[in-house]
């Protein structure tokens, strides 16, 4: 596939622990296993990949990723996304040295790990042979969503390797917060009717997502903000916060100091605007009121640029 942007020198823009954080919410580690007749044996190539992908809107922080680490390409994926991708195993180093010292903390640190391990097979060359590419398909295995129905097929008798237990889930740093928040976050200004003089009244909602694997990082965002509250919902756990005070008093003042990156951080000046409107009860008039449904209208997916 093309390139979408050529390769960058290497310039340290990101907080190392924003990277992380947001890398825990948007990022991906891999092993595809593609059929190739050519093959001596195993008639396999493995092909391992770390990728990011997101909207084009947010190509510039994929330019920052890219910098940061000094590896890798950005591609064009489909009509409106984008994803950095690295696949050269030497190029691996770079992500392993960061993550080593800026552990991540979500469920993909397991990934991470037999991630890694893949990585030592194929440094080995042992995925070359029958024993070595069995290996490597039972860490794909427990790997993201385990394997394809072609794969489960051609290797009948591979157990999943067993899937690493994520246990420090502790956030060492604020930076981390503003990372996964700017890939997992979400801003949102709610419009309903009501008694009110104007007939309608505002609620403003932060919400960050992840699998039910994760519920006890969430439940720790709780204690973190020091508010919010835990939904579930089948597989996934949502943390939100809805009271006002908590907006005007932690969340806005917290990612005002630690930085939200991306298009995110329009939608939060924008819902910073929206805050302020009603910190002066200029939502309970009309004019107020279409200012707001205004802002509204321009944020997540409304957002035109």
């Amino acid at each position: 596939m093309k390139n979408y942007i050529s390769k960058r020198n290497n310039v340290k823009t990101l907080n190392p622990w924003f990277f992380t954080g947001f890398t825990d919410a948007e990022g991906c580690f891999s092993i595809s296993l593609i059929r190739n007749n050519q093959r001596k044996v195993g008639g396999w190539r493995v092909n391992p990949s770390f990728k990011i992908s997101l909207h084009e809107k947010d190509l510039d922080i994929l330019k920052d990723i890219q910098n940061f680490l000094g590896v890798g390409n950005i591609s064009k994926q489909g009509a409106h996304s984008l994803q950095f991708r690295l696949f050269a195993v030497k190029d691996f180093a770079v992500v392993f040295s960061h993550f080593e010292n800026y552990p991540l903390i979500t469920n993909k640190r397991a990934d991470y790990d037999l991630f890694k391990e893949a990585i030592r097979l194929m440094e080995e060359k042992e995925h070359l042979t029958e024993a070595g590419l069995a290996k490597m398909v039972a860490i794909k295995a427990s790997m993201n969503q385990g394997l394809s129905e072609e794969l489960k097929t051609a290797f009948p008798d591979v157990l999943p390797v067993p899937r690493p237990t994520v246990v420090d889930q502790i956030i060492q740093d604020p930076n981390w917060l503003a990372g996964f928040v700017s890939g997992e976050g979400c801003f949102q200004i709610k419009i309903f009717k009501s008694k009110t003089t104007v007939g309608e009244a505002i609620k403003l909602e932060f919400q960050a997502t992840q699998h039910y694997r994760d519920e006890l990082l969430m439940k720790s965002l709780i204690e973190y903000f020091e508010c919010g509250n835990i939904y579930k919902d089948r597989e996934t756990v949502n943390f939100k916060i809805t009271k006002f005070n908590d907006f005007t008093n932690k969340v806005i003042p917290f990612f005002e100091k630690f930085k939200i990156l991306g298009v995110k951080a329009l939608d939060f000046s924008n819902f910073c605007q929206a805050a302020d409107i009603i910190k002066v009860k200029g939502h309970l008039t009309k004019d107020g009121l279409e200012k707001i449904r205004e802002i509204k209208a321009g944020m997540n997916r409304g957002r035109a640029i």
